[in-house]
């Protein structure tokens, strides 16, 4: 089990060209039942999704997201709001979105399929909420683009830990 859990985070790679194939609704179901157990300060799960599957709303999303090609091409969209009706500390609530984006960027890779995480989008937030018709109570957090991969995952260098873990005591480099 350890292993398998090492391997899904290592091995997730954030896809942004994908296959024109549906994903059946009870995939889209399982990565947001995965994600919905995210950690969240006082278990209070600001998060609200909405889930995008016309490929005219996708369309539309598309062109307010700095990244046209990737959205469009996704199958499925999860739109990731932080819910001020269920916020009591922005910072903490803010950080819970994105352990649910990550969550659900995981599930995702887990069960075969591929996704990323748009943030550029969040600079035309107030037309993604107007086109989705979202409460004014919530916040744009990210755009989840999901489906099926076209690539395989491709290996990524990652900084050694020796570049970013110091010692408390001695403000050394950690070394295992």
């Amino acid at each position: 089990m350890k292993e398998e859990v090492l391997s899904c985070i290592m091995t997730r790679r954030s896809v942004r060209e994908f296959q024109d194939r549906s994903i059946p609704p009870e995939m889209i179901n399982d990565v947001l039942e995965a994600a919905r157990w995210a950690p969240s300060g006082h278990n209070n799960q600001p998060w609200s999704v909405i889930i995008v599957r016309s490929k005219k709303k996708i369309d539309v999303l598309a062109e307010l997201s700095g990244c046209r090609d990737t959205v469009r091409g996704a199958n499925v969209l999860l739109v990731v709001f932080l819910d001020g009706e269920l916020s009591y500390e922005r910072t903490k609530d803010v950080q819970s979105c994105g352990a649910f984006c990550y969550t659900a960027l995981l599930a995702t890779h887990a069960i075969g399929l591929g996704g990323v995480w748009v943030g550029r989008i969040l600079s035309n937030s107030d037309k993604v909420s107007e086109t989705l018709k979202a409460p004014p109570s919530w916040e744009l957090m990210a755009v989840l683009c999901i489906g099926w991969p076209v690539h395989e995952d491709r290996e990524k260098e990652r900084r050694p830990l020796d570049d970013f873990c110091h010692l408390e005591t001695s403000g050394q480099s950690w070394n295992l």
